[in-house]
């Protein structure tokens, strides 16, 4: 066991000190992906949440005499919650915030001062435990589901986005895996351009050379997301790789991939537990 975590951290660490660094150069664009809900529901009242952050996100941005001074920031926040109210049954839902202060006020180059994002997700699906062996558990999981989010930025708009999403993981009381790829059709409503001008329109792809907005199309995305989770038993810290890539042409810029941190919660692994311990104090 002492090898297995051992070639685990050597083989981890890198891959996460990566990211972190990679994370420093965040920048905001009008569609960044969510967080990927990875429910992990293996039987009838599975209960399961986490709560999840980003790292603060910080890049030195250059003035006009080439010295980098100040910062931008960008900052992720998400709770997520899944359920399993009866047999082969799941319900999922989650809110994430995002949150993006350029260093210098007026000055960003994307044109974006202070966007403010809040999305509200929720799915329903279907899971099936393919193997079970000891304490270790195989499993599929397909969830359809709907999100929405209105953003706050150089220009106003909502974001409505359908999905669906199958994924495939392993359960264990030490480690948890997942695999999943979300498959999503992006649409937006509600322009508002802020008195920004045809050709700042035109020069950030809002509109393109037919003179069509951002919101007469449908984008279609696709998002896979590797969720791994260390602890023991009901409470295990939750790390997640989602990224996103245009399946269609897309002229505005998007942020292709979100680094989250989390901690994360099994209330039936809790139940169970007490259960035990109840048990042996009668006995």
């Amino acid at each position: 066991m002492k090898k297995c975590f051992s070639l685990a951290s050597k083989t981890a660490l890198p891959f996460l000190l990566f990211v972190l660094i990679s994370a420093c150069g965040s920048t905001n664009y009008y569609y960044k992906p969510n967080q990927v809900n990875a429910p992990a529901l293996a039987d009838k009242g599975d209960i399961h949440a986490s709560v999840n952050f980003a790292p603060d996100g910080r890049k030195l941005d250059d003035s006009d005499n080439g010295v980098g001074d100040k910062a931008s920031r960008g900052r992720l926040f998400s709770v997520q919650v899944a359920a399993s109210p009866i047999k082969h049954l799941g319900l999922m839902a989650s809110y994430t915030n995002f949150r993006y202060q350029p260093a210098y006020p007026g000055e960003s180059p994307t044109g974006i001062d202070n966007n403010s994002t809040n999305v509200f997700e929720m799915g329903i699906g279907t899971y099936k435990v393919f193997r079970q062996k000891n304490r270790v558990r195989f499993y599929g999981d397909l969830y359809g589901g709907y999100s929405v989010a209105d953003i706050k930025s150089d220009i106003h708009m909502r974001t409505n986005k359908y999905f669906l999403q199958p994924g495939i993981g392993i359960r264990w009381p030490w480690i948890d895996a997942s695999f999943n790829v979300r498959m999503a059709a992006l649409r937006f409503s509600q322009f508002n351009p802020l008195d920004k001008s045809d050709s700042y329109l035109r020069e950030h792809g809002l509109i393109d050379t037919y003179d069509r907005r951002i919101d007469t199309k449908t984008y279609l995305f696709m998002e896979p997301a590797f969720t791994f989770r260390g602890g023991y038993k009901y409470v295990k810290a939750q790390v997640q790789l989602t990224l996103a890539e245009t399946m269609v042409e897309v002229l505005w810029g998007y942020h292709d991939w979100v680094f989250t941190l989390g901690l994360y919660f099994s209330w039936d692994d809790f139940v169970h537990r007490n259960d035990k311990r109840i048990k042996k104090m009668k006995l």
